[in-house]
């Protein structure tokens, strides 16, 4: 069951390329969603999760949210940055407060990194019993400082009162976990999934076993590789490039004319180097069991971000892949009458599942 919300919440969700707001909560097991909006981050504000500049972040975000009527006051940032680091531990179930400092001892003897310069997260994934002693398996992630006080900065100068600062894998657990329904598919809970966060600077991806996180890596790539490869091949600036990229139907088709075709192969050379990198981390993970044998198997992918709505590009990953994949196009608990425009689900996924608070 979802958290009960009793008041609205405000996503945040600050990336290279775009800002996206949802303004929403839960109740009675919905996810209600009654504003979300995109705009255009400034260039050079922000990048790898780090705020570079406060000052126009913070005049974009507030002209935002006057020019749209958002008054909520409750305001929680999701981000992700390959500066994070996560690791799933075993522990046995003791008190919290003897957790967090057995949690704090197991960072320190497995990362090389200077505690005091991190803060430390986690969350409680499973409960097991080895041996006659009852365990928990943990996830525990690892952010810099720096950026947990830049963000507090931004929520100081916005005058929000910060509710939580969520990194998107946990968002994507988190929705994926609580979903009745999604795409009409209500076999997802007892799957291995493959979550794809296709966004402009890098691609996240994201497994769940039965709702549960089970790994995660970030590939340094995007849509922003596309755009600069049309904006080589047609010798016109990146702004027409990824105009033009959205030109591309289908980029399975290999009968177009001419300049289109020029256009598909550019785009596939991009979508080629990044399933290099993806199918080695699914060989990875698949092959990554304690007897050292291949039990670890995908049933399906799940697509969002930007470049998910690339003419195509779901029937390509899967042919090259060979595993089902869909583009995210509905969750049946995810109710947005209230939004006065269509949005497209596949770009708020980590906002969305960022008001779930567990």
């Amino acid at each position: 069951m979802l958290k009960l919300q009793k008041k609205d919440m405000l996503s945040i969700d600050i990336g290279t390329h775009t800002i996206k707001l949802v303004e929403g909560k839960v109740i009675n097991d919905i996810l209600s969603i009654k504003k979300a909006i995109t705009v255009q981050t400034p260039e050079g504000s922000y990048f790898d999760g780090q705020v570079l500049n406060i000052d126009e972040l913070q005049r974009l975000i507030k002209g935002t949210l006057v020019s749209n009527k958002i008054k909520v006051n409750n305001a929680i940032f999701t981000l992700e940055s390959s500066t994070i680091v996560t690791r799933k531990i075993n522990l046995p179930n003791v008190k919290e407060t003897e957790m967090h400092e057995m949690i704090k001892f197991e960072i320190k003897e497995t990362l090389p990194i200077d505690l005091e310069k991190y803060v430390v997260q986690y969350k409680f994934l499973e409960y097991f019993f080895e041996e006659g002693i009852q365990k928990c398996k943990i996830l525990v992630s690892v952010l810099p400082k720096e950026i947990v006080d830049n963000y507090l900065m931004l929520t100081k100068t916005l005058k929000l009162k910060p509710i939580a600062l969520d990194i998107h894998s946990n968002s994507n657990e988190k929705l994926f976990k609580s979903l009745f329904k999604m795409n009409e598919n209500t076999k997802i809970s007892n799957q291995t999934i493959v979550v794809l966060d296709m966004g402009y600077n890098t691609i996240n991806l994201v497994i769940l076993k039965k709702g549960i996180f089970e790994f995660n890596r970030i590939i340094n790539a995007g849509g922003k590789n596309i755009d600069e490869n049309i904006s080589r091949l047609f010798n016109i600036s990146i702004s027409e490039a990824e105009r033009k990229k959205y030109d591309i139907k289908d980029i399975n088709n290999s009968s177009a004319e001419l300049d289109s075709l020029r256009l598909y192969n550019i785009a596939k050379s991009s979508i080629d180097n990044w399933l290099d990198q993806i199918t080695r981390m699914l060989k990875y993970y698949c092959s990554r069991t304690p007897g050292g044998t291949i039990e670890n198997t995908i049933d399906a992918i799940y697509i969002h971000g930007g470049i998910a709505n690339l003419g195509g590009i779901r029937r390509y990953l899967e042919a090259s892949l060979d595993i089902p994949t869909f583009k995210i196009e509905d969750f049946s608990n995810i109710d947005t009458t209230k939004v006065e425009n269509d949005i497209d689900l596949a770009s708020y996924i980590n906002a969305i599942g960022a008001i779930i608070r567990k």
